[in-house]
């Protein structure tokens, strides 16, 4: 009987020479890698950073984390992913605002995920949302624009 697949260490399987092909995902990987080229780079507050070719798994799982947590360090995994570890302690240092850290986090994830964006259609469509949140913020459903129920 064979072992559970996750718990067979690769040394013991090219020692053993068990029967089968051993796929490399990691030799896939850095083919993959190499095929989409290098990150678009940004610099950012003096820094130039290259962005990652794929969306991070660590971004999209902080993310998740985030929408539900005001953790600062909820926070700092996710910029990390895209930006570096010491990325949003720099920001801050820098003076960043509420919108630029919004413009920086849409274009970087943006940019990750494959999309050929530029700052200033990001930072259109931040706006957007931002003006999409407050009118819903402004005009909560069921209630006219005075605030009185409608009936």
């Amino acid at each position: 009987m064979t072992e559970n697949p996750s718990t067979i260490d690769a040394d013991e399987v090219d020692e053993a020479g068990e029967a089968g092909e051993t796929i490399d995902f990691n030799a896939w990987l850095a083919t993959e890698q190499a095929a989409r080229g290098g990150g678009k780079r940004i610099r950012v507050f003096g820094k130039v950073i290259a962005l990652p070719t794929d969306l991070p798994l660590g971004f999209t799982l902080a993310l998740d984390q985030t929408s539900e947590s005001s953790d600062l360090d909820d926070v700092k995994k996710m910029v990390a992913a895209l930006y570096g570890d010491d990325a949003l302690d720099h920001w801050v240092k820098e003076g960043l605002g509420l919108f630029g850290f919004q413009v920086l986090l849409a274009y970087g994830s943006a940019v990750a995920a494959g999309q050929t964006v530029t700052l200033d259609e990001v930072a259109a469509k931040v706006r957007e949302a931002n003006k999409q949140r407050e009118q819903g913020k402004a005009q909560k459903p069921g209630r006219g624009k005075k605030g009185k129920r409608q009936r």
